[in-house]
C-alpha cells in the first residue's frame, strides 16, 4: 500500500502558518532526515533518500518556481500549477 500526493494546508486564527506537500511513497516509511533548501522551505527524505514531502513554514510565499527548483536540484520531475494553486489561496 502506498502513500499518495496531497497537500496539506495548516491555519491559525484563519491564517495559513504552513504547508506540506507529501510525495508517493509505501505507508509506514519514516522521515530520516531534513533538508532545508530555501527560507522557511524544508525537504524530507527517508533512509534511501527518497523524497517524502516538503514543509513551508510560509505557504504564501512557495511558488510553483521555487518548488520546481527545488525539485529540479534533487532530480525529480516538476510539479503540476494545480498542486500549488491552493497555496496562492490560502
Amino acid at each position: 500500500m502506498r502513500v499518495g500526493m496531497d497537500l496539506t494546508i495548516s491555519y491559525k486564527e484563519g491564517k495559513a502558518y504552513a504547508a506540506y506537500l507529501t510525495f508517493p511513497h509505501p505507508v509506514g516509511v519514516k522521515v530520516h532526515r531534513t533538508r532545508e533548501t530555501g527560507p522557511e522551505i524544508f525537504v524530507d527524505f527517508d533512509r534511501t533518500g527518497q523524497i517524502l514531502g516538503i514543509e513551508m513554514l510560509d505557504p504564501r510565499r512557495a511558488t510553483w518556481t521555487k518548488l520546481n527548483r527545488i525539485l529540479h536540484k534533487l532530480q525529480m520531475p516538476p510539479l503540476q500549477r494545480e498542486w500549488v494553486r491552493p497555496l496562492r489561496a490560502a
